[in-house]
This record gives structure tokens, sequence and C-alpha cells, in this order.
């Protein structure tokens, strides 16, 4: 595997899910346990090359009603 055409990319590692104050911290509390969802990812972080991209994006959630639309991008 090429390292300099890999990027390691986490999706939704935001406060409101895993910080313990989160506002949403209660929904995945207990599988996030189950499977060390933190721990595991620092440890594969750490051991990565220096030289791989790392991409972190938060979820972002459109109503049903806004989908199809042009108005729609980034609408709740």
């Amino acid at each position: 595997m090429n390292m300099a055409n890999q990027a390691l990319i986490l999706v939704g590692y935001q406060n409101d899910y895993l910080g313990k104050n989160g506002i949403l911290h209660h929904v995945v509390e207990e599988s996030s346990k189950l499977n060390n969802v933190i721990s595991n990812t620092v440890e594969l972080i750490q051991n990565l090359p220096d030289s791989i991209l790392i991409v972190s994006t938060p979820i972002t959630f459109t109503a049903l009603s806004s989908i199809g639309r042009k108005s729609a991008r980034n609408s709740f």
C-alpha cells in the first residue's frame, strides 16, 4: 500500500456525540464504550505515518422536505 495515496477519513467525531457533556452523547455512549472508539482511534492515529492525510468531517442533516432543492444546502 502506497501511503502517499491513502487518507484516513473520520466522520462524526464531534463533541456533541463523543464529549462526555455532549448533547447527543447518550445516543452513542454505550456502543462507544463497547467498541473503545476513542482509544482505538487515538491508537490508530498515533501509529500512522506522518505523511498520511487525515480528514475529519462532521455529520450534518438535511430536512427530507428539502432534498432535491437548490436551497437545501446546509439547511435544517
